[in-house]
């Protein structure tokens, strides 16, 4: 098996960070999730496909298993702020007029084909709240639509975070490209996560990254998947700059089959323990790659 090594050696880590994975199996303090909302009951059969989803999902059913997990995540941990709700998170980030701004035009720009820009001077004097419902469910009074983020819930795919650093995602299609600006207006501008802003690795245009797709399997060991939605151009930029950046010295590319039932490398196996890991018994092992 053939893999990249570190080119020097890398700077030493911050422990101050607010993020810190040094490894899947590493014991989690502190999350960030969204429970399911209005914007799921925006899924429709007439748009489920276009939304990505096989099939609809009742809410009330939905919200309650997912606060259960919550819940007992935070009676693990022990500590009050162990889930960290996203929606609760923009709220807060969009009491700042720039981040607002910055979030509006970002989005004009990522999703040409939706015409947002007709209404880009509107959507900047929406207050904080009309923001956060327009951001997660499409709808405003304007006279302008579009379709709600009902995959929001699944935050794994937002960003990835290796060892003090957090990767955000690229979104393969228009459906999550939303999501992508939600997570980067978060990030960057929320008081709790600001003044990290410098632990945040963008990747270049063109490429693209879901987090699903990266799973850290030791200190020093990174596994992507190449799938139908992380690019190879993905896995090189991101190597590089893990490489730059933290103590890793490995990087392995997982090349999966394009296809919806391989769309992340965490659908085909992940880490119960740093010497157990599931695999799911029907899906390939995949083969390891050099990716730079």
């Amino acid at each position: 098996m053939s893999t990249p090594s570190a080119p020097s050696a890398p700077p030493t880590e911050q422990t101050e960070s607010v993020y810190g994975i040094p490894a899947e199996a590493h014991l989690l303090e502190q999350v960030i999730v969204h429970t399911p909302g209005q914007e799921m009951e925006l899924v429709a059969p007439d748009n489920r496909a276009e939304l990505l989803f096989d099939d609809i999902l009742f809410l009330g059913h939905a919200r309650k298993e997912h606060l259960l997990m919550c819940s007992v995540f935070e009676k693990i941990v022990g500590r009050p702020d162990t889930v960290l709700q996203i929606g609760e998170l923009l709220s807060e980030t969009f009491q700042k007029q720039d981040a607002r701004h910055a979030f509006v035009e970002k989005l004009c720009r990522s999703l040409p084909e939706q015409n947002l820009g007709a209404v880009e001077k509107d959507l900047k004097e929406l207050s904080p709240e009309e923001l956060k419902t327009f951001a997660l469910t499409g709808e405003s009074e304007l006279p302008i639509k579009v379709q709600p983020v009902p995959n929001l819930m699944f935050t794994r795919d937002l960003a990835a975070v290796v060892h003090d650093h957090i990767i955000l995602s690229h979104a393969a299609t228009v459906a999550r490209t939303r999501e992508s600006i939600i997570i980067n207006a978060v990030l960057n501008y929320h008081p709790r996560f600001a003044p990290h802003s410098d632990k945040i690795i963008e990747l270049p245009p063109g490429v693209t990254f879901e987090g699903g797709d990266l799973l850290v399997a030791s200190p020093e060991t990174v596994l992507i998947g190449h799938s139908e939605r992380t690019s190879f151009g993905a896995i090189m930029a991101i190597a590089h700059e893990l490489f730059e950046r933290t103590s890793v010295e490995h990087v392995l590319a997982v090349d999966l089959p394009k296809r919806r039932s391989t769309m992340h490398l965490d659908t085909v196996f992940t880490f119960a323990s740093p010497t157990v890991r599931y695999r799911h018994a029907a899906q390939p092992s995949g083969r390891p790659q050099r990716p730079a």
